[in-house]
């Protein structure tokens, strides 16, 4: 089973439209949706839990350390750095079969926050969701041994 993009976007439109209280249980929701999207990710990752733990808190940092930034741009920082060390965990597991090469680029936070504001819930889910998709499949993994293939994360 690959990555899961229907269950993230889903996932996050409930998150949106009842939003849990405190910084906390926020990011543990979109650890929570995270998690759900990834646990099968192709080639297979043993450390997509771990990945998880690391995740929750700096998502949690990021929105204490966006509260107070009109602008997005210490909030899109942040969601860089974490979802970067998400993927690098992620990676991680996927050896002794594959050597991953995490997603090389930025996400996009920031152009995805300072752009328009989404009409509906779904709207925004749908935007984050593909934002995440999109970054994550830009990953890579050589396999090890013989054949030697690189395939896309999936």
């Amino acid at each position: 089973m690959p990555l899961l993009a229907p269950g993230l976007e889903a996932d996050l439109t409930t998150l949106f439209f009842e939003p849990p209280e405190g910084f906390t249980a926020c990011a543990a929701a979109w650890g929570d949706a995270t998690q759900t999207y990834s646990a099968a990710i192709i080639p297979v990752s043993t450390t997509v839990a771990l990945a998880i733990v690391a995740l929750k808190p700096a998502l949690e940092a990021a929105f204490i350390a966006g509260q107070a930034d009109g602008t997005g741009v210490v909030l899109a920082s942040q969601l860089e750095t974490a979802f970067e060390v998400f993927a690098l965990t992620v990676g991680l597991g996927m050896l002794p079969v594959f050597m991953a090469t995490p997603p090389p680029g930025l996400v996009g936070w920031l152009s995805a926050l300072q752009s328009s504001l989404p009409n509906t819930h779904a709207e925004a889910a749908m935007r984050y969701s593909d934002l995440i998709d999109t970054w994550m499949q830009t990953g890579t993994a050589t396999r090890i041994l013989t054949p030697f293939e690189t395939v896309n994360w999936s």
